[in-house]
């Protein structure tokens, strides 16, 4: 707990230049005053500006109902050991919404001055660095104290908060107790960690309630009626019973996304909620029958992947058909991969399914993005460190990614971007296979699979004195290029059917759209084809699409489907000096930062690229 050790000098410093005092502020700090100085959030501020009211409210505590019921006895009972000590206790959802709230009179009245009240969304994007937002984002129990929150609504309070995961894992929400700073106690982590293992294991209990009703219904439902081509999905779309004739399909289903069954060449024809016994219809459902039918389009296909794992979408282009032909060659292999490709192409995709192929994928897969991670983080972030081995270091150390991937696949993307001291010592641990944390005196042996990925040419880098030539033959044993949208384009109807199905929008794409879709190049691949679906979506809502509902540079497409290249007003003439690629990167962030207004942080999200990466390239091609 450093907050109280903190100094306003230090906080100022990083607010006002950017300059953070490594040594006194620990590791989880710094990164979450990072990542809230990216994303630009105003230090000076911090109050709750997103609020959920009425109707709004209402729904979202409605889709949160059984957890709020799970949790309530013992949200009362962490109550009750802290009344009287001026704290409140509340419930937040996975998206961090506060579901619940309850406390002592005094702090209630505090708390509504900066707006931290039921309905309020309180992360780190929005009121930055505090106990809630920053156990959302890294997934562990958080104590906050004072200066260590970020912005200045919160640096009177104490916070102590806890994520709550169901059965396989996932994150259900956190509960958190908050209080003022100068009354801030330590064994307060510990009532709260145990409180939300109590409600996890409460849910466990109730997962299992519903799952043997939903068994149950399903069972009469399928078995004793002649229901043909029909699935049960529990409430998050995952199997849990299928008519007889579909089990044919050669694999075990059970607790399978529902996504991946209908990727077996099958479209939803209908689906209804199934409710328990005793709910009303308008309460959430405990799961749903799904009828299906085959894919028509699905059997002209021209390549069957039989056995390959790959959470994408596969398509029916010759381009990616022998990407993902290379992926099952390489990936029973030990061989060093590195791919390459444009910004968007989907490489993590690719490097997870090299993972999910390999004889590594009973281990983990660590991806790190070494674009994203500020320099002097770098190297602890990858090589861990012991503890005391600088100031504000985590007590018991921090056990690195190398370390971490140890038994599985170590995926390092946009590796062109570790500082030339880094790629030394990342080449001897390579080299030998072992490890030395930061502070430490003894290696610790480290086996795993390399895949490294990068949009830049990694070679010329080489020739140009930024990449050591000796690392790059050492990643570069397989190397494996994704290819752009623009040149697979008749994979663009699949993968709008995939995006479709991973929001359960069921809705029937005009052909119009898909001829516009179809004849855009996408400088932004298929990242920037499932944003602008993204926003379809949301201004179609209900509605079925129409050409009103796009983007106005698909909208506004000139005769013979060319998109018009006159909507920037800067220009998107092709840049003397500038590689092809370089000039579809340099467009892919002009064409952002028109549709962003300038701002640069929501630009660099458009295209999913970390803003220092973002910040790099605008100053390499004179944004």
């Amino acid at each position: 707990m450093s907050g109280p050790f903190l100094s306003k000098r230090i906080w100022r410093r990083f607010v006002e230049e950017g300059v953070l005092d490594s040594y006194r502020v620990s590791k989880s700090i710094a990164e979450s005053w990072m990542r809230c100085r990216q994303s630009g959030v105003n230090p000076y501020d911090g109050r709750g500006r997103k609020i959920l009211t009425g109707e709004a409210l209402l729904q979202r505590k409605q889709q949160a109902a059984a957890l709020q019921s799970v949790a309530a006895p013992h949200l009362q009972s962490l109550y009750r050991s802290f009344r009287g000590a001026g704290v409140m206790v509340l419930l937040i959802d996975a998206e961090g919404y506060v579901l619940s709230v309850v406390g002592d009179g005094g702090i209630l009245v505090k708390a509504r001055e900066i707006n931290f009240v039921e309905g309020a969304r309180w992360t780190e994007s929005e009121v930055g660095t505090n106990a809630i937002g920053t156990a959302l984002i890294v997934g562990q129990p958080m104590m906050l104290v004072g200066l260590e929150h970020y912005a200045v609504a919160s640096q009177d309070w104490s916070c102590t908060a806890a994520p709550i995961r169901d059965t396989d894992g996932q994150l259900l929400g956190v509960i958190d107790v908050s209080g003022f700073a100068h009354s801030a106690k330590l064994d307060t982590l510990a009532q709260v960690t145990l409180t939300a293992y109590a409600i996890e294991q409460a849910w466990r209990m109730h997962e299992q309630e519903m799952l043997s009703e939903l068994l149950e219904k399903s069972h009469r439902l399928l078995v004793k009626s002649a229901v043909t081509q029909t699935v049960v999905t529990d409430a998050r779309r995952r199997i849990v019973h299928m008519s007889p004739d579909l089990e044919v399909i050669g694999r075990h289903w059970f607790r399978v996304p529902l996504d991946e069954f209908l990727n077996e060449g099958f479209v939803i024809q209908h689906s209804e909620p199934i409710y328990a016994s005793g709910r009303a219809h308008g309460e959430n459902p405990v799961g749903y029958r799904v009828s299906v039918l085959p894919d028509a389009e699905d059997s002209r296909r021209a390549f069957s992947w039989d056995g390959l794992r790959f959470a994408g979408e596969t398509g029916v282009s010759a381009a990616f058909a022998e990407v993902l032909h290379e992926v099952r060659r390489v990936a029973g292999t030990d061989t060093s991969v590195y791919i390459s490709g444009e910004s968007g192409t989907g490489k993590e995709l690719i490097a997870r399914a090299i993972h999910d192929n390999s004889p590594w994928r009973r281990g983990p897969f660590v991806a790190v993005n070494c674009g994203a991670v500020p320099d002097n983080l770098i190297e602890s972030e990858l090589f861990g460190y012991v503890e005391g081995a600088f100031t504000g270091a985590r007590k018991g150390g921090y056990k690195g990614k190398l370390a971490q991937a140890h038994g599985g696949t170590l995926f390092l993307d946009e590796v062109e971007a570790m500082p030339n001291t880094l790629q030394v010592a990342l080449l001897r641990a390579l080299q030998e296979r072992e490890v030395t944390p930061i502070g430490g005196t003894k290696a610790e042996r480290v086996d795993f699979r390399l895949v490294s990925a990068s949009n830049r040419n990694l070679w010329d880098l080489v020739k140009a004195g930024r990449f050591r030539e000796d690392l790059y033959y050492r990643i570069c044993v397989y190397p494996l290029t994704v290819p752009p949208l623009r040149d697979r384009k008749e994979d663009i109807p699949q993968l709008v059917r995939y995006y479709c199905r991973r929001h359960d929008w069921y809705v029937k794409m005009p052909e119009e759209i898909l001829q516009r879709l179809t004849a855009y190049d996408w400088p932004g691949n298929v990242r920037e084809l499932l944003n602008v679906l993204e926003q379809i979506r949301i201004r179609a809502g209900s509605g079925v699409p129409n050409v009103a509902h796009l983007p106005p540079f698909l909208r506004d497409m000139e005769q013979g489907g060319v998109a018009r290249t006159d909507r920037n007003p800067i220009g998107e003439r092709e840049d003397e000096g500038l590689s092809y690629r370089q000039r579809v990167q340099k467009t892919a962030m002009m064409r952002a930062l028109e549709q962003s207004g300038g701002n640069v942080t929501k630009a660099a999200w458009l295209l999913n690229m970390p803003r220092s990466t973002f910040y790099r390239r605008m100053r390499k091609f004179g944004l």
